[in-house]
């Protein structure tokens, strides 16, 4: 029986270094593909004609995932681009925010608390309203509110 198990995992030892060249093709497709679009082709034909240099099937893999390790450094000295926020997804959620505190507020004062504890409020409803009022305003052109 241990000599089936050896048989069978030289079998499968030697199957895994006979695919190593595949694999490393494949990761260097897949690390350039994580690269900005200026960089994929420069780099992807760089990195596999190194890949031809390899002495060994091994030294193959271990080039790839090198290059496959190597892309992060790569990303993180590219400038990054700027996000872009959604202006109706923030007027949208200041005005929750707005119509919630109001509402907590309302309930807060129809329930009795201290006028201290109800002028908190304010610190959630005025940025609240101030954020939806501009926005909108932001978004009037012509007396209409566009959508972008």
């Amino acid at each position: 029986m241990e000599l089936l198990i050896g048989l069978l995992m030289n079998i499968l030892g030697a199957d895994l270094y006979d695919r190593c060249p595949r694999l490393a093709r494949f990761l260097i497709r897949k690390a350039a593909a994580r690269l900005p679009e200026g960089k994929r082709e420069s780099y992807a034909e760089e990195w596999s004609s190194h890949l031809a240099d390899c002495d060994t099937k091994l030294d193959q893999l271990r080039h790839a995932l090198g290059c496959w390790w190597s892309v992060g450094g790569i990303l993180r000295t590219e400038p990054q681009p700027k996000r872009a926020y959604s202006l109706d997804a923030l007027i949208l959620g200041s005005g929750l925010m707005l119509v919630g505190s109001t509402a907590e507020a309302i309930m807060s004062a129809m329930a009795g608390a201290p006028w201290l504890y109800l002028v908190s409020y304010l610190f959630q409803i005025l940025p609240g309203a101030f954020v939806v009022v501009l926005g909108i305003r932001m978004r009037l052109k012509d007396g209409r509110y566009v959508y972008i």
